[in-house]
């Protein structure tokens, strides 16, 4: 499912969210999450 609108938080908004993301991938309830938050992209350094 691809969103026809994102949505940009703030940086403690986004904080606040990603805990939330995080508590819905430690619940073995939870299957799948869908949002519309456009996600800053992570830099991997190895």
């Amino acid at each position: 499912m691809i969103p026809n609108d994102k949505i940009t938080l703030s940086a403690e908004q986004l904080v606040s969210f990603n805990k939330m993301l995080d508590m819905f991938d430690d619940n073995d309830d939870v299957q799948e999450v869908y949002h519309n938050v456009d996600l800053p992209e992570e830099d991997d350094e190895d």
